[in-house]
């Protein structure tokens, strides 16, 4: 087994390719603010703040849960980047029998494309502003300041190691997506499939990060939680494309259409993901 060096190495190692990552998508979405370049970008936040989360705690009085809240909001912010270019695509190109409905969608879609607009100038001053020296700095001291578990946390019963460190929050993830797995399938359950969706979410950057700190392979349960974050995500863009015809809304005749194929669309994706709960459930699994 790795001595506690050694994982202090490798911790350091994932933060500090995480935050790369980010950079250089962050550099690639001030350039281009296309699907795929802020989808990108996204991503690599979310790693960042994992990493951070993780391992914020090993270091007291760091400056890592302060990195942590500044990638949040740039998360934040690109989030709803995101969901209008996914409105827009689902307004302009996947209705299917599009031909037929005119324009029946148009002042929607002009709408949503004036607020994309709007959105990615906003991103574009986020990135900017990004102060990117201090997150140098909170990412460069955490090489100086991890500690081991039952010395970097407070009150009792914290593990005695960073393998009982892992275990532990593993444990309590995977709790997390085993409590909102129950009535998950029923289709007006939306708030607790949107919560399966950030637990099976975290479940997968921990497991990415646990794979490179104890390399271990995870890839057959990191696959089958991608093909359940996309279902549930596809799910609840559903419902986000629904809620944006409050801000413009449609014609009597374009709203029913809209609502059949939501209606029809949800009970589809219901349908496949509870074929995946019955044919490949969620198994927890980890090791050291």
């Amino acid at each position: 087994m790795p001595k506690p060096g050694d994982y202090r190495e490798r911790i350091n190692a994932v933060v500090k390719a995480r935050w790369k990552g980010l950079l250089k998508n962050r550099e690639a979405c001030l350039h281009s603010d296309d699907v795929d370049a802020v989808h990108d970008l996204r991503v690599a936040t979310r790693r960042l703040r994992a990493a951070l989360g993780l391992f914020g705690i090993l270091c007291p009085g760091g400056e890592a849960p302060r990195a942590r809240a500044a990638i949040r909001r740039l998360t934040r912010g690109i989030g709803e980047l995101r969901n209008l270019d996914e409105g827009i695509i689902f307004f302009s190109r996947n209705i299917p029998g599009k031909r037929t409905d005119g324009d029946t969608f148009a002042p929607l879609l002009g709408h949503l494309r004036g607020r994309r607009e709007a959105e990615a100038r906003h991103v574009h001053r986020l990135l900017e502003k990004l102060d990117i020296t201090g997150m140098e700095r909170a990412i460069g001291g955490l090489a100086g300041c991890l500690r081991e578990p039952d010395r970097g946390r407070n009150g009792k019963g914290a593990p005695a190691s960073i393998p009982a460190y892992f275990s532990e929050e593993g444990l309590r993830l995977y709790g997390e997506i085993r409590r909102h797995l129950p009535g998950a399938l029923a289709a007006e359950n939306v708030q607790t499939r949107h919560a399966l969706r950030i637990a099976i979410k975290r479940w997968r950057y921990f497991l990415e990060i646990a794979a490179e700190i104890f390399e271990q392979d995870y890839r057959e349960t990191l696959e089958l939680l991608k093909e359940y974050q996309q279902l549930l995500g596809d799910l609840n863009d559903l419902r986000v494309f629904g809620a944006f015809t409050s801000e413009t809304p449609l014609a009597p005749a374009g709203s029913a259409l809209l609502d059949t194929r939501i209606e029809r669309l949800t009970a589809g994706h219901l349908k496949r993901l509870a074929l995946l709960l019955d044919k490949r459930p969620i198994r927890y699994q980890f090791s050291v």
